[in-house]
C-alpha cells in the first residue's frame, strides 16, 4: 500500500487553536492603528486651520496698525501685510473711507458730513484680508477648501 502523507492540519488542532488567546493584541494593535493614526491626522489639519485663520485675522490686524503709523497708502500697506505674512495665496484689499462712529460700528458718509454726536466725519481705513484653506485630506460632509477672511477697520483722522 501506498504511503500517504499525513494532513497538513487536524480538527483537535483547528479547536485549539481557535481558542488561543496569542496574538489578539496584534490583532486589535492593528486593527485600531488605522483609526489613531486617521485622528492624529485630523486633529493635525484642524490645529493647521485654526492657525491659518489667526495668521490671516493678524494679517488684518497688521494693515490698519500699519496705516496708523505710516499713514494710508494702499500699495505699501498691501506690500507691508504680504511681506509679514508667510500665506502665500493671500488677498489684500485696503480702502479709505469716511465714516462716523454709531453703536461700536463706523457707518460711512460723506467726508464733509457732521455725526450724530456733533464731530466732523473721521477718516478710517479698512483692511480685507481673504486666503483659501485646503484640508490634507477630504472628510465626509465638509468641504475640502474654507474660505477664510478677516477685516480690521481704524480711524486715521
Amino acid at each position: 500500500m501506498p504511503r500517504t502523507s499525513p494532513p497538513l492540519w487536524r480538527w483537535a488542532d483547528l479547536r485549539l487553536l481557535w481558542r488561543s488567546n496569542s496574538g489578539l493584541a496584534a490583532v486589535e494593535f492593528a486593527m485600531i492603528v488605522p483609526i489613531l493614526a486617521f485622528m492624529f491626522v485630523a486633529i493635525a489639519d484642524l490645529g493647521i486651520g485654526i492657525y491659518t485663520d489667526m495668521q490671516v485675522s493678524n494679517a488684518a490686524q497688521y494693515g490698519t496698525e500699519y496705516a496708523l503709523i505710516h499713514g494710508y497708502d494702499a500699495d505699501k500697506i498691501q506690500n507691508a501685510i504680504r511681506n509679514a505674512s508667510n500665506l502665500s495665496g493671500l488677498a489684500v484689499s485696503p480702502s479709505q473711507f469716511c465714516g462716523c462712529p454709531d453703536s461700536g460700528r463706523v457707518v460711512k458718509t460723506s467726508c464733509s458730513a457732521n455725526c450724530n454726536d456733533g464731530a466732523s466725519a473721521g477718516t478710517y481705513a479698512e483692511i480685507s484680508v481673504s486666503d483659501n484653506y485646503a484640508t490634507m485630506i477630504p472628510y465626509p460632509g465638509l468641504p475640502s477648501v474654507f474660505a477664510l477672511s478677516a477685516h480690521s477697520t481704524a480711524r486715521l483722522q
